[in-house]
């Protein structure tokens, strides 16, 4: 269970809510003072941000935050990485195949394909194809 509690620390003020009145006697008040303002940001409690950014805040005050944006890069960056390996893996599947011979036209693609295709299928698949390809229809 978390510590975190939620304080009351601002008083914040949307100047649309005030009077032209309200609003310079506000300003007279904390130029009177010397009340420094703050610079920061409200997300008010109907926005749909309003509950994350809550726990964000939570997340600051344990020590656990972490940038979403620096995990949406890192990401994208992995991303990236197994694109390139699934290029490099459909470059390997040619060159076997390349091997075999249908590159250069020993074998034919069709043929070819399947030997490529067929290691790969289960026993239930195969028995299928061959079904198939010795008229019984669908098996």
């Amino acid at each position: 269970m978390s510590d975190f509690i939620r304080e009351a620390r601002y008083y914040v003020i949307k100047q649309k809510n005030l009077t032209e009145d309200q609003d310079t006697a506000l300003c007279d008040l904390l130029s009177t003072y010397q009340v420094a303002c703050t610079d920061c940001v409200v997300v008010e409690k109907d926005w749909l941000n309003y509950e994350h950014t809550w726990k964000t805040i939570e997340h600051v005050a344990s020590g656990k935050f972490c940038d979403p944006y620096e995990e949406i890069d890192r990401l994208e960056a992995r991303l990236a990485e197994l694109e390139h390996r699934e290029d490099a893996m459909c470059d390997l599947h040619y060159a076997n195949g390349a091997k075999q011979g249908f590159s250069w036209g020993q074998v034919s693609d069709e043929k070819a394909l399947h030997q490529c295709v067929s290691a790969r299928m289960s026993a239930g698949v195969s028995e299928l194809v061959e079904s198939r390809k010795a008229g019984g229809g669908d098996a």
